[in-house]
C-alpha cells in the first residue's frame, strides 16, 4: 500500500462502519453552512429594516428571525449528533479490529512489545486518533463548505472585498505548511512518550509485592515522576506548537476581518456599498476567517496524529497467526517433530530434531534450566513456529490444522497459570459450554472440591485480579482442573505440579499418568519415583539434542 495513502485508507475504511450517520452528516453539513451564513443576510435585512421599515412590520421580522433560530438549532444539533454517533461507531469498530489483530498476532510478533504498549493502542492512542484524526477530518468538510459559500457570497457582494479575502486566505493556509515539520515531530515524540509511560506504570503496579518487599518504592516513585513529567512536557510541546500555528492563523484572520471594515468604509464613502452590505460583509468575514483558522488547526492536529494512525494501519493490515483449515480426525498415531530446529539468537535449543510422541504413551522430559524444555512445549502447542522442519499431527503439519480443532485435542498445564478476574466456575470452564456438575467433577479430581465447598458462594466465588486470595498450589490446581475438564487427547505439563507439596504433586501426577489413551508429555525438574515408573519414555534435552534415556 502506498505510504501516502495509508492514513486516508484508514479514514475511508472505517467511515463505512456508520453509513447511515455518515450520509446524514454529509447531507446536513451543507445545509448547516447555508443556515449559518444566512445570518449575514438576516443582519443586513435587520439594518435595512431599521433604516427604512415600518413599526407595524416588526412582528413579521421577529417571526422570521425566530424560525431562523429554530432552524439553526435543529440543523446544528443534527450535524453534531450525526458526527458524534458516527465517531462512536468508527472508534468501536477500529478498537475491535485492533484488539483482534493484537490477539491474533503470531506469538513471536506479539512478544516483541510490552502488553502496556498494546493497552495504550486501545486507550490513550485511540483517543488521539479519535480527536486529532477522525474528528479533524470530519470537521474539515463543513468548515471548507462554510468558507467556500461565504467567499462566493462575498465576491457577489463586492468583487474588491472578495479579492482581498482570497489573498489573505491563501496566506492563512500557508501557516500549517510552515509549521508542518515541527508539528509532526512533536506529535510523534508525544505518542512515543505516552506509550513509554503506560509501560512503566503497568510494570510498577504489577511489581507491588516485589517493590514493597525490597523497598524500592523510592526508585519507582522517582522513575514514575520522570516519565510522567517527560510525557506531560511532550504533550505540552505538541499542543504549544499547534497553538502557535493556530494563533498565527488567527492573527491573519483578524487582519482579514478588520480589513473588511477599512475597505468597506472606503467603498461606502465612494458610493459602491451601502451600510447593510457592510454589515453583511462583516458577518460573512466571520464565516471566512473562523473556518480558515479551524482548518489550519485541524491540519496541524492531523500532522501530529500521523505516527499513531500509521501504526494502526500497519497493525490492522499486518500478518496474523495462521488459523489452518484442515479438520483432523481422532488422534491416531503420533505428535511428531520432523527435523525441527529452533534457536534464540546464538543459543540453539533444538538442532534438526525428529521424534514421535506416540498415542497413549507417557513421556517425561528433563534437562538443565534454560535448555529449551518450555520452548519445545510451545512448539508443540503451535505458539512458536519451527525455524526449520515441522511439527506434525498424524503426518499433517500442525500449522495446516484448524486451530480450534487442534486446541480441542491438545491442552497444557503451565507452571504459572493465568486466572481471570471472574468466578471459579468461569476460570475452570473458560467461558465454554460445560455444566456446573462437570466443573465440580474436574475440581474434585484436582483436589479442590473441599476448598470450594467451604466458600460462601462456592464455585460462583469471584477470585479477583490474579486470584490474590488463592495460594500458588490452589492456582495450579485450577489449571489442572481446566485441563481435566477439557478431556484432551494430548496433555502437555510444564512443571504443572511445581507449586504443590510432594505428596499432592505425586497424587496429581499419578492421576494424569493413569488416564488411559491420554498422551502425556511432561516437563519436570523433580522426578517422583512413582511417576517415573508410570512413564513409557524418559527424554533428556541438552545442547539442542533430544535423546531417550533408560527409565531408572
Amino acid at each position: 500500500m502506498n505510504e501516502s495513502k495509508r492514513p486516508l485508507w484508514l479514514f475511508f475504511t472505517y467511515l463505512r462502519q456508520g453509513k447511515g450517520h455518515l450520509a446524514l452528516y454529509l447531507l446536513l453539513a451543507p445545509l448547516n453552512a447555508l443556515v449559518e451564513i444566512g445570518l449575514a443576510a438576516a443582519m443586513a435585512s435587520a439594518v435595512d429594516y431599521a433604516m427604512s421599515g415600518q413599526v407595524q412590520d416588526m412582528g413579521r421580522y421577529v417571526g422570521l428571525y425566530a424560525l431562523y433560530v429554530l432552524l439553526g438549532f435543529g440543523v446544528g444539533y443534527g450535524v453534531k449528533r450525526a458526527r458524534i454517533l458516527l465517531l462512536g461507531r468508527v472508534i468501536a469498530a477500529l478498537k475491535q479490529d485492533v484488539y483482534e489483530h493484537v490477539m491474533y498476532l503470531p506469538y513471536p510478533k506479539f512478544r516483541e512489545n510490552n502488553s502496556a504498549e498494546y493497552l495504550a493502542e486501545l486507550t490513550s492512542n485511540m483517543e488521539i486518533v479519535r480527536e486529532s484524526y477522525f474528528t479533524a477530518l470530519l470537521r474539515l468538510y463543513p468548515e471548507v463548505l462554510k468558507f467556500v459559500v461565504a467567499t462566493v457570497a462575498m465576491i457577489w457582494l463586492s468583487p474588491w472585498l472578495g479579492m482581498y479575502v482570497l489573498l489573505l486566505a491563501g496566506l492563512q493556509m500557508v501557516v500549517p505548511v510552515i509549521f508542518s515539520k515541527k508539528i509532526t515531530e512533536k506529535g510523534r515524540y508525544y505518542a512515543q512518550c505516552n506509550e513509554g509511560y503506560m509501560v512503566t506504570a503497568k510494570e510498577d503496579l504489577l511489581s507491588y509485592e516485589t517493590s514493597t518487599l525490597y523497598q524500592i518504592l523510592g526508585f519507582l516513585t522517582g522513575r514514575h515522576r520522570k516519565k510522567s513529567v517527560e510525557t506531560e512536557r511532550a504533550r505540552s510541546d505538541s499542543k504549544l506548537i499547534n497553538a502557535m500555528s493556530y494563533e498565527v492563523s488567527f492573527a491573519i484572520g483578524n487582519v482579514m476581518y478588520l480589513g473588511i471594515y477599512v475597505i468597506g468604509a472606503f467603498l461606502t464613502l465612494t458610493g459602491h456599498l451601502g451600510v447593510p452590505a457592510i454589515i453583511a460583509a462583516a458577518q460573512l468575514m466571520v464565516y471566512i476567517a473562523s473556518p480558515l483558522t479551524t482548518i489550519s488547526g485541524d491540519i496541524a492536529e492531523l500532522k501530529s496524529a500521523l505516527k499513531v494512525v500509521g501504526h494502526y494501519v500497519q497493525l490492522v493490515t499486518g500478518p496474523q497467526r495462521p488459523q489452518g483449515g484442515v479438520q483432523p480426525g481422532p488422534f491416531a498415531h503420533s505428535l511428531s517433530l520432523d527435523h525441527v530446529t529452533f534457536s534464540y539468537g546464538d543459543r540453539t535449543l533444538l538442532s534438526g530434531q525428529s521424534y514421535a510422541f506416540e498415542k497413549g504413551k507417557k513421556y517425561i522430559i528433563h534437562g538443565e534450566s534454560g535448555c529449551g524444555k518450555s520452548t519445545l512445549l510451545k512448539l508443540l502447542q503451535r505458539l512458536l513456529p519451527p525455524q526449520a522442519g515441522a511439527v506434525t499431527l498424524d503426518g499433517v503439519e500442525v500449522e495446516q490444522v484448524d486451530r480450534t480443532a487442534y486446541a480441542a485435542k491438545l491442552c497444557c498445564i503451565p507452571q504459572e497459570p493465568f486466572l481471570f478476574d471472574d468466578t471459579i466456575l468461569e476460570n475452570v470452564r473458560l467461558y465454554r459450554d460445560y455444566t456446573q456438575e462437570q466443573v465440580m467433577e474436574a475440581l474434585d479430581k484436582a483436589g479442590l472440591a473441599q476448598m470450594v465447598a467451604r466458600l460462601p458462594q462456592g464455585v460462583h466465588t469471584h477470585i479477583g485480579e490474579n486470584a490474590s486470595f488463592l495460594s500458588g498450589g490452589e492456582k495450579q490446581r485450577l489449571a489442572i482442573a481446566r485441563a481435566l475438564l477439557s478431556n484432551p487427547e494430548i496433555l502437555l505439563v510444564d512443571e504443572g505440579t511445581s507449586h504443590l507439596d510432594p505428596a499432592t504433586a505425586q497424587e496429581i501426577e499419578t492421576l494424569i499418568f493413569s488416564i488411559p489413551h491420554l498422551t502425556v508429555i511432561a516437563v519436570s525438574h523433580i522426578l517422583h519415583p512413582s511417576t517415573v515408573e508410570m512413564a513409557h519414555k524418559m527424554l533428556h534435552l541438552h545442547g539442542g539434542m533430544l535423546e531417550e534415556e533408560p527409565i531408572p
